[in-house]
């Protein structure tokens, strides 16, 4: 099809806002400078890409990382994302009801438009308690993205989409696994003391890393291809490196328990591969930190075991007694509404062992987040659509077992339950890296289940 008519084919809405656009940006360009100039290329561009649907998916992933930088404030990235995002989303709805096709096609996706709408009609107590209706909206867009489940489902149609899809959010991850890595080093290179090796520690994105670990080590062990298998281990082994520089105990135990899934996923004769794998990326894993860190392998080593084995004097752990102060003040509020909550952007407060601002609206339990603010209602639709799309996801590699397809759906069990189990001391539910990975699990999952992505002839 030539580009004229690719033009011709777009709506007539979307051919009139383009036009009208180009009518107002123009003139725009030539009186106030090359800006508005760059915001003509980037609508034009926005546009093309809008109409087509996996590409368009593969750039959101991408651009997420200029949405992984904490702010407190709404920044001009991620206002730029949420104009894309919602743009792309009307449109692919408008072209669903334009071809009379469904939007929600199963019980997972009921269950999602469910949990959003309880968390939107939160607006209701967020008004009645004062909460800034700015504070709500900031709080609504991260869980809003999970709406990014739906044109994955309906539109990946064959493995190479579905490559894509990871591919993007591949590269998102090696993005963010390098820079974590080369500030790591740089913070540590003039470093004496213990506590200088955990201090320099590079916490952020930490459901990246743990989410391309657990997909690389479940397609060493369910792959097929040799080459397969060792791209997947040196994978797991740099991105478990990356993971260990954060020193977060909650997702070193995560990373376990995601691993402890894929072992009691395998068959009796493939758990010894398993253990196999596991004792070779821990030498690889300590060859690299030994080429990295040279002589200071040893204070490394040292930081690692200190920060494992301090857990268990959980009296004396600041981390820890912080967190249990949170959850008593959480709790204690939630006693008072535990009905229908007080609404997105709430904020309460307590005395904090680790100096932080107060009031906060944060809470590191993802579970007494949601009952907080959306209430026992909101809380609820949120486990049965998890737990849903986790049935869903054991349905797919059970039809799976015994053929190379089986290692997206272990691994993206393996992901979502660690998840599960790290929510209870960090909020994987409303943060923005974490709710990407499981709108592409349970999104991809759901293109399986669907039957186009098991066809042989796919």
């Amino acid at each position: 099809m030539s580009y004229a008519a690719e033009i011709r084919s777009l709506p007539r809405t979307v051919r009139i806002a383009s036009l009208f656009w180009m009518i107002v940006t123009i003139p725009l360009a030539v009186w106030l400078g090359p800006i508005w100039l760059f915001l003509l290329f980037a609508a034009v561009f926005a546009a093309w890409l809008i109409q087509r649907t996996v590409w368009a998916i593969a750039a959101i992933i991408l651009l997420h990382y200029f949405l992984f930088q904490e702010s407190e404030t709404i920044t001009l990235p991620e206002f730029a994302f949420a104009f894309f995002f919602n743009a792309f989303l009307l449109f692919w709805l408008f072209e669903r009801w334009r071809h009379q096709q469904p939007v929600l096609k199963s019980r997972v996706q009921i269950l999602l438009i469910l949990f959003l709408a309880s968390a939107i009609i939160s607006i209701v107590p967020a008004i009645l308690f004062r909460v800034s209706i700015l504070k709500w909206l900031r709080e609504l867009v991260p869980v809003w993205n999970l709406l990014l489940i739906l044109p994955i489902s309906h539109s990946i149609r064959d493995r190479r989409e579905r490559q894509l899809l990871m591919l993007a959010f591949f590269l998102l991850a090696a993005a963010i696994g390098i820079r974590n890595l080369v500030q790591y080093i740089h913070a540590t290179q003039s470093v004496r003391m213990l506590w200088q090796f955990i201090s320099a520690r590079q916490s952020a994105n930490e459901p990246v890393l743990l989410a391309v670990f657990l997909f690389a080590a479940s397609y060493f062990i369910f792959g097929t291809r040799k080459g397969v298998r060792l791209l997947s281990l040196v994978i797991a082994a740099i991105f478990g490196t990356g993971l260990i520089l954060t020193f977060s105990r909650g997702y070193w135990f995560a990373a376990l328990f995601g691993l402890l899934i894929l072992f009691i996923t395998l068959p009796l004769k493939r758990k010894l591969f398993a253990l196999g794998f596991l004792m070779t990326f821990l030498l690889i894993f300590l060859l690299a930190f030994r080429i990295f860190f040279g002589a200071k392998f040893e204070k490394f080593y040292d930081a690692v075991s200190s920060r494992l084995l301090s857990i268990e004097n959980v009296k004396m752990d600041i981390s820890i007694r912080n967190r249990v102060e949170e959850t008593r003040a959480v709790w204690k509020e939630i006693r008072k509404n535990p009905v229908i909550g007080y609404g997105l952007g709430k904020t309460y407060v307590f005395i904090p062992l680790i100096p932080r601002e107060l009031p906060t609206w944060y809470v590191h339990n993802a579970y007494l987040y949601f009952w907080f603010k959306t209430g026992l209602i909101g809380l609820v639709l949120l486990l049965l659509f998890y737990g849903a799309a986790i049935q869903n996801v054991i349905c797919n590699f059970r039809s799976s077992i015994g053929r190379p397809e089986a290692a997206f759906p272990a691994g993206a069990l393996a992901v979502l339950c660690s998840f599960l189990v790290v929510s209870i001391t960090s909020p994987q539910f409303i943060q923005k890296d974490s709710l990407l990975i499981m709108a592409l699990c349970i999104g991809l999952n759901e293109a399986m289940v669907s039957g186009n992505l098991n066809n042989p002839d796919t």
